[in-house]
């Protein structure tokens, strides 16, 4: 399989000036529209920042590695189900940016 194109992740929320997406490291990611609600462009920016780890996450499910438990498959579907909530903006924009840093 090959090695994802993107930036990898952690991807961070950072609000400072306005509301915009970094990787780990170096430029930001994207930049959203800071004249829409502050709500939505929060729930916008948790599902960006979590596509890393979106992907990552159904790259694990649809690849398991050889020999994995059953244990470990539930493990990886709790995990997921956790991303997935982040992804929907389930998480307060308090819970958001405590996360994020």
């Amino acid at each position: 399989m090959s090695k994802p194109k993107f930036s990898p992740g952690p991807w961070h929320i950072n609000t400072a000036s306005g509301v915009q997406i970094f990787p780990a490291t170096g430029a930001s990611v994207c930049e959203l529209n800071i004249l829409e609600a502050k709500e939505e462009n929060l729930a916008n920016a948790a599902l960006i920042a979590a596509a890393p780890e979106l992907y990552a996450a159904l790259d694990a499910l649809v690849n398991p590695e050889e020999g994995i438990s059953v244990k470990g498959v539930n493990q990886r579907f709790e995990e997921a189900k956790a991303i997935l909530a982040k992804a929907r903006g389930e998480w307060t924009a308090e819970q958001i940016l405590e996360r994020e840093g």
